[in-house]
């Protein structure tokens, strides 16, 4: 720290940098499972689901999603949280153009 408390200028950048990097993936995270809310109407209309299977599929993605949170994280303090996170947002976003790609 500096002088009476105070960051330096290149340490704040950075913290704000991370800190914004946190909280877009946060959002990441919330629009995904917003995404599987709003498709649930077509979910049940392909399948035919009446609505307890749709709200089981609403909590079995948001515990698998969850479980795997944690799972990162744990990872994360053993392997290193930039390197953990970078691979988890790549895998997230192949997965992602998957889906997109198969639907087209």
């Amino acid at each position: 720290m500096g002088v009476g408390g105070e960051v330096p200028a290149g340490r704040r950048r950075a913290q704000l940098v991370t800190t914004t990097v946190a909280g877009l993936s946060v959002m990441v995270v919330v629009l995904d499972l917003t995404v599987v809310n709003v498709a649930l109407e077509a979910v049940g209309g392909e399948f035919a689901a009446p609505l307890a299977a749709l709200q089981w599929l609403v909590n079995g993605y948001s515990l698998a999603t969850a479980a795997l949170l944690l799972s990162a994280g744990s990872l994360a303090d053993r392997l290193g949280r930039r390197g953990v996170f970078l691979v988890g947002i790549a895998v997230f976003t192949l997965l992602r153009w998957g889906v997109r790609w198969r639907r087209a």
